[in-house]
C-alpha cells in the first residue's frame, strides 16, 4: 500500500468565530452587574450606558472574584491542526462550554490520513519492538502508517468507521469547535496557560488569550496562569523548578528561596536581568 501519512504541524490554528463583547448596544457583563447591584429597571440601565464607566465596574467586579456576570459573554472558536490528545483534554472542561468536534466515524481517514508528533518524539527516535519472536526496529511514522493500514484494511473487509477507527493513534490530527463564557475562559486560562500543562494546550490557550485580550482588554488584562492572581505557585517544588514565574507559598519556603526570590526581583525592577 502507497504511504499516506502526512505530519501536521506541530503550531495549531485557533480562530475566533464570534464574540458578543460589545454587542452593538449592548455590554452583557456589565449589565448583569448592574442588574446585581442598582435597583433600577431595565430601560433605565440601558439607557444610561456609558463605555467608560461600565470598564471600570468590570475592573471593580474582577478585582472582587464575583466573576458569574462574566457568563453571559460567548465566544465561539475553531481551533483546528489538534490532536485526539489535546481534544481529551479540551472537553474535559465541561461548565460553560460546548464542542462540536470533527467525527472520525462518519469521516473516513482513507484519502488522507495525518498525525501530529511531539517535540519531544524526533524523527529519527525509533524502539525496537517483538512480534511473534521477530524483532522491529520503527519510529513514530511507521507506526502510525501500520496503523492506518489496518483501519485501511478493516474498511475494505466491511468494517464500519465507527469501528475500523478504533485502530488509529491519539496522535490523529483532528478540528474542534468550541463555544465558552468569559468566566469558563478565565478558568481555563488559570489551568492551562501553567508552564504545568502539556505543550500543546497550553499554546492553544495561550492563543485564545491573545484574542481575548484583542477583543475585550478589560476583562482579560490580567489573565493567564493562577500564579498571577494567587501571588505565588501553588504546584511541587519540582514543578515551580520548570517555571519560577512567582515565589512558591511563603509556608513552603526556605529563608535562602525567599532572599534569592526577592534578589532577582530588584535586580529585574533595576534592568540587571
Amino acid at each position: 500500500m502507497k504511504q499516506k501519512i502526512k505530519i501536521a504541524k506541530v503550531v495549531p490554528r485557533v480562530t475566533c468565530l464570534s464574540h458578543d463583547y460589545k454587542n452593538e448596544n449592548f455590554n452583557f457583563p456589565a449589565i448583569a452587574a448592574k442588574f446585581c447591584t442598582n435597583p433600577d429597571n431595565l430601560d433605565y440601565i440601558l439607557e444610561h450606558t456609558d463605555q467608560e464607566k461600565d470598564n471600570e465596574l468590570l475592573k471593580r467586579v474582577i478585582d472582587y472574584r464575583h466573576l458569574s456576570v462574566f457568563r453571559f459573554e460567548w465566544w465561539v472558536f475553531a481551533i483546528e491542526n489538534i490532536s485526539r490528545t489535546c481534544s481529551h483534554q479540551l472537553v474535559r472542561k465541561t461548565t460553560g462550554v460546548c464542542f462540536a468536534q470533527e467525527s472520525m466515524r462518519y469521516t473516513s481517514q482513507e484519502n488522507e490520513y495525518k498525525i501530529i508528533i511531539p517535540e519531544s518524539i524526533k524523527q529519527e527516535h525509533s524502539v525496537t519492538i517483538n512480534l511473534n519472536n521477530e524483532t522491529y526496529t520503527i519510529n513514530f511514522s511507521q507506526l502510525a502508517n501500520i496503523c492506518f493500514q489496518f483501519y485501511k484494511g478493516l474498511e475494505d473487509l466491511g468494517i464500519p468507521n465507527e469501528d475500523a477507527r478504533f485502530a488509529l493513534l491519539e496522535a490523529s490530527k483532528t478540528k474542534i469547535l468550541m463555544g465558552i463564557n468569559s468566566q469558563a475562559l478565565l478558568d481555563l486560562f488559570a489551568e492551562r496557560c501553567c508552564t504545568c500543562a502539556q505543550w500543546e494546550i497550553r499554546m492553544i490557550a495561550n492563543e485564545m488569550l491573545k484574542i481575548c485580550k484583542k477583543y475585550n482588554p478589560t476583562i482579560f488584562k490580567n489573565a493567564g496562569p493562577k500564579c498571577l492572581n494567587l501571588g505565588f505557585c501553588p504546584e511541587s517544588k519540582h514543578k515551580w523548578k520548570q517555571c519560577k514565574r512567582t515565589p512558591r507559598k511563603i509556608e513552603d519556603q526556605s529563608i535562602e528561596e525567599q532572599i534569592e526570590y526577592h534578589e532577582n526581583k530588584l535586580k529585574k525592577l533595576k534592568g540587571e536581568i
